[in-house]
């Protein structure tokens, strides 16, 4: 089974802007399907992330989320637009945002109007989780809570096989397993981190 830290980063996943511009600077995105990701835990393992859509608490996308710049959030300057709203539909996550009007922000709202740039992420955090073993294939973490809070336009969209642990937002999420064989005191990510670079010290 993935090996689970008690705490959890923001994760992120790629997304699609779905449709042609609804003018003033408005788009509507698709932020999830739903579909399994392949992932790799803290101690190299493969394992599938499917997110649970009837388990997205959409609460801050509905008060006005940020848009960012590549989940870019250490200042203002990084947010790039607005969440108007945000639902699910057909297995599917939408969202509308409204793009900033600031000058700086000019050159983004162009590069989506002429479909340069199409790639959408979600930031989210991770609250709940069931884990499914399977013979002869992966385990599937099958995330039954889970709460959307940013979505970023993006050059690339995210690495599906990234480790589970980013350095790029300090913060950490409770994590509450609800099933799967996870010792009694489940690390924290910064035992974890210490352990791969353990195992990488040696190998050099």
């Amino acid at each position: 089974m993935p090996t689970l830290p008690a705490t959890l980063p923001l994760q992120i996943r790629a997304g699609a802007i779905s449709k042609p511009a609804l003018g003033n600077g408005r788009h509507e995105l698709i932020w999830s399907s739903g579909a399994a990701v392949r992932r790799i835990d803290f101690d190299g393992q493969a394992f599938d992330e499917i997110l649970d859509l009837d388990g997205a608490d959409l609460t801050r996308l509905n008060n006005g989320a940020p848009v960012l710049d590549s989940h870019r959030s250490w200042n203002v300057g990084n947010v790039i637009g607005v969440v108007e709203s945000a639902s699910v539909r057909s297995g599917r996550g939408y969202a509308t945002i409204r793009l900033s009007d600031r000058p700086e922000v000019a050159g983004i709202k162009a590069d989506i109007a002429a479909g340069i740039l199409r790639n959408v992420s979600v930031g989210y955090s991770i609250d709940e989780v069931k884990t499914e073993a399977r013979k002869g294939k992966p385990p599937i973490m099958r995330v039954t809570r889970w709460t959307p809070m940013e979505l970023s336009i993006v050059s690339v969209p995210a690495d599906p096989a990234a480790r589970i642990v980013r350095a790029t937002d300090p913060r950490t999420f409770p994590l509450r397993l609800v099933s799967g064989d996870q010792p009694a005191r489940r690390p924290t990510v910064a035992e974890l981190q210490a352990r791969i670079m353990h195992q990488v010290s040696g190998r050099a």
